[in-house]
């Protein structure tokens, strides 16, 4: 059974596991390079 103490661990374990991967994903994810689109008028 589990207790509420044990229910408020679980969810600080989590968020600090999900806090870290947020700043793994930034720190390693591709960005996209900005395009320039250049229209030509005749």
């Amino acid at each position: 059974m589990m207790t509420e103490d044990k229910a408020t661990e679980l969810f600080c374990m989590a968020y600090d596991f999900f806090k870290f991967l947020d700043t793994m994903i930034a720190k390693y994810t591709i960005k996209a390079i900005p395009t320039v689109v250049i229209t030509v008028i005749p």
